[in-house]
């Protein structure tokens, strides 16, 4: 879709809101998302699943926002599927600061970030399971759930990203992905509700002013492992249980980031931005992990 197409689309369900300047902010894998008169994000689903993801969010987000101590999007504009669009799409006020899907290896060694992010977290995780329940929030009320919803995704790795991988680099993967899932280490942990996506990507930063102004994208937030949140340089940080295994289980994560990645771009249906470039760097990755 051209721009001028998201303009109509918005104008069309929200006619009060005079636009006087729109551009394209962000092409993620699930959403488009669009800037309005430089204070407005507008975020479009790219498909079904994806307008599911938004609309749960904006419920959960109404929960989450009370207890977190750093800003999340706060939906006021939000549209029906309809003619203008053909899902329903939301829009929010923008929280400053920027983002870094590539994150410099200056930002990534710095420590001003580390202690705000780490409480940021330790109150997501904090928050009772009982309360995000009640808006729909899927996920895994027990380790034992958890583990299995990732036993069920070798299945997939063996016949969508297999074929993609040299074949002398398979049967360790496969060896790996055996013996890990029935490790007791992965279920030594108490399920907490989880961002799921959490990065610099997602977590917004004022280089300048040496703070952190937010977080973004809930759609991935689920019920599950509190290691998939927390990376080395947040764990000094963080308040959570810190279980005995954890870096068992973090490494598992690290061993198939990259499998899950490739398994979302080959079966999600849609056209992901830069495919091809993004399955070359994920084959990449694979190979780096799987020759250490």
């Amino acid at each position: 879709m051209r721009i001028e197409a998201y303009q109509q689309a918005i104008s069309a369900q929200f006619p009060d809101l005079q636009i006087r300047s729109i551009s394209f902010f962000r092409e993620g894998w699930a959403n488009r998302l669009c800037l309005v008169n430089n204070d407005l994000i507008f975020r479009f689903p790219v498909d079904a699943s994806s307008e599911q993801q938004l609309l749960l969010e904006i419920r959960l987000l109404s929960v989450l926002a009370p207890e977190l101590p750093l800003p999340i999007p706060n939906y006021r504009y939000v549209a029906p599927a309809s003619d203008a669009y053909p899902h329903a799409f939301a829009g929010h006020p923008l929280i400053p600061g920027a983002s870094y899907p590539r994150a410099p290896e200056a930002l990534r060694q710095a420590t001003w970030w580390r202690p705000a992010v780490g409480d940021f977290l330790s109150a997501l995780h904090g928050i009772p399971i009982g309360k995000v329940a009640t808006v729909g929030l899927q996920g895994y009320l027990t380790a034992e759930a958890w583990r299995d919803a990732l036993a069920q995704k070798h299945g997939p790795y063996k016949e969508h990203v297999f074929p993609l991988m040299p074949t002398a680099q398979r049967p360790a993967v496969r060896r790996y992905l055996s013996e890990a899932i029935d490790d007791e280490r992965m279920i030594s942990f108490s399920p907490v509700v989880i961002h799921q996506d959490f990065g610099f990507h997602n977590v917004l930063v004022d280089l300048a002013g040496e703070r952190v102004t937010g977080v973004v994208d809930f759609g991935s937030c689920s019920i599950g492992d509190p290691v998939v949140d927390i990376s080395p340089e947040i764990r000094p940080y963080y308040g959570g249980e810190i279980d005995s295994g954890w870096e068992f289980r973090r490494d598992y994560y690290i061993h198939t980031s990259a499998l899950e990645d490739l398994l979302y771009i080959v079966t999600c249906g849609h056209a992901i931005p830069d495919e091809e470039a993004v399955r070359q760097r994920k084959l990449a990755e694979i190979s780096r992990i799987w020759s250490a």
